[in-house]
């Protein structure tokens, strides 16, 4: 995670991210915050807003996730889960990706809730692809091909 090309921000995030410690609904009510809501903003389902539902049960993940081509199977442990999608994904750039779209659906997670702004898969898909671009500068040549090609795929 430390040697992955993207910024130190979304290093940081995704540390935090492995350790359960980003501020999800779920966490801010073990942490005895009250809030009004409980619940994902992301989808129409009653469910708590919990780490892992937020990044990957949560039906506006799972859409993002398929977009990407990144295949996921719930029933394993998250770090099971993971260690498969990249099997799976068969990229050097899963790392990055992984870390991108985790960055992204928080970041857009937090316009919905706090600007208010609607649930569309499109504006994250938006947000993902700039996010994904800003990466490739930091690459080596090798890893910025690679990019270019996942990124070409995706329009």
């Amino acid at each position: 995670m430390w040697k992955s090309c993207c910024k130190s921000r979304i290093k940081f995030f995704f540390w935090l991210l492995l350790r359960d410690r980003i501020n999800t609904r779920n966490l801010l009510r073990r942490k005895t915050r009250t809030l009004d809501f409980y619940n994902c903003e992301l989808c129409a389902q009653d469910v708590e807003e919990t780490l892992l539902h937020l990044f990957f049960e949560c039906s506006f993940s799972q859409n993002c996730w398929h977009y990407l081509g990144i295949h996921r199977n719930l029933n394993l442990q998250p770090d099971a889960m993971l260690l498969q999608a990249r099997e799976n994904f068969q990229s050097r750039i899963f790392r990055e990706i992984l870390m991108v779209a985790c960055w992204t659906l928080w970041c857009y997670r937090n316009r919905v809730i706090f600007d208010e702004a609607p649930t569309s898969f499109g504006a994250w898909k938006h947000l993902f692809l700039e996010e994904i671009m800003l990466v490739r500068p930091r690459a080596k040549p090798s890893v910025q091909s690679r990019l270019d090609l996942f990124f070409n795929s995706l329009l």
